[in-house]
C-alpha cells in the first residue's frame, strides 16, 4: 500500500478518495484544493457542510479528515 499520497481536488471524487484513505490507515496525505465551499458542493461531499459555505475547502475538510482519521498526517 502506498504510505504518502497527493489527491488533487476536494470535489465529490477527492473527497472520496481521502475518506478511503484513511479507512486504509494511509500514513500521510497531502490535500491540493485552492476553491471555495459553494452550496453545489455541499450536497456532494461528506466533508462540506452548508454552514461552512464561502469558506476554504481545505481548511474545512481538513478539519473533518483530522477527526475522523486521527493517525494520518
Amino acid at each position: 500500500m502506498f504510505r504518502h499520497v497527493l489527491v488533487a481536488g476536494l470535489g465529490t471524487l477527492g473527497s472520496e478518495v481521502v475518506k478511503n484513505l484513511g479507512l486504509l490507515g494511509c500514513e500521510s496525505v497531502f490535500v491540493a484544493d485552492a476553491d471555495m465551499i459553494e452550496e453545489k458542493n455541499v450536497s456532494r461531499s461528506l466533508l462540506l457542510r452548508e454552514a461552512t459555505i464561502g469558506q476554504s475547502k481545505i481548511l474545512h475538510a481538513l478539519d473533518q479528515l483530522r477527526t475522523w482519521f486521527p493517525q494520518t498526517q
